[in-house]
This record gives C-alpha cells, structure tokens and sequence, in this order.
C-alpha cells in the first residue's frame, strides 16, 4: 500500500468512526509497541508526518471496545464481569493513552494482562485514571487492518531494514 493509499483509507475510517486506533511500530527500540486512538484527521497526519522512515503504521479498521471510562470501584466491578466471560484473559489490553499523549511522552501507556488476578490489579493501581479495554487486535490480519511503512524521502520503504 503506498503511502497516499493508506492516507486515503485511513481518512475513511474517520467518516464512520469517532476514532481510530493506531499501533505504531519503531524498529530498533525497546518495547517497540505504541498503541493509542487518534479521534480526527488532523492527528493522523501529525503523526504520519513525525514517524521516521521505516516506522511501522497500523491502522485497524475495527477494534473491540469491553467498556471505557473512569477506573472507579463500579468499573472494576463491571470490567471484571466482561472479562470473566472471556475464554482467554490474554487478548485484553488496557489503555490509557490517545495521540496527544504519545506525541507529548513519546511513549504509550498500555498493558496486556495474563490472568483475572493481574487485570484487577492493573485497574486498581490505576484507579481515576480514564482508560479504555479492549480485545488485543491482530495487526498482522491484513483484511482487517490498513498497513504501512514510512517511506525516506525518496519515497522507499525498507521494512527488511527494521529488524
């Protein structure tokens, strides 16, 4: 997909959805993850125009969203019961940060979890903070997702370069 054809996809997703959500990839760091929601168009492109070449760009075309909102104990308790429903306890991640907060701390705060015990304490540890909970995505499922590296300046993406 070339960089002009993600753009334009992308921007669709806008017009159907109050946000997107990103994972953005950057070779060659520790804990090279990102995920956060970008809510207009004006952020994608913010983001798209701060990535360096080779950075890795997911945009899903649709995430599922348990429940969202400030951690309080009504929201553990109702999180709780989501999430026991679950067959595996191991696709749900927790986050906390949209695309102003990754572009001021260049980082994202989110967290996988791998039992019940851990995700109450996640939330717990977390309590007032506003977060959303989701199914961890699967960035690799190509008809779910729209995909791109940055291209260098002369228009050449090197994704072999990135690992």
């Amino acid at each position: 997909m070339t960089k002009g054809d993600f753009e334009i996809a992308s921007y669709g997703l806008f017009n159907k959805n109050e946000k997107i959500l990103i994972c953005l990839r950057i070779p060659n760091s520790g804990g090279n993850r990102h995920y956060f929601f970008i809510e207009n168009k004006s952020d994608f492109d913010d983001l798209i125009n701060s990535c360096n070449p080779s950075d890795s760009l997911t945009v899903f075309k649709s995430f599922n969203e348990l429940c969202t909102g400030v951690i309080t104990i009504d929201f553990i308790d109702k999180s709780l019961k989501l999430i026991s429903k679950k067959e595996s306890i191991q696709e749900i991640i927790i986050l906390e940060s949209s695309y102003q907060e990754f572009k001021r701390n260049r980082y994202s705060d989110w967290q996988g979890v791998e039992s019940i015990s851990e995700f109450k304490e996640v939330l717990t540890e977390s309590f007032g903070k506003d977060v959303s909970i989701i199914l961890e995505p699967e960035f690799w499922n190509t008809e779910d997702t729209y995909h791109l590296y940055i291209p260098d300046e002369n228009g050449i993406s090197k994704p072999g370069n990135a690992y």
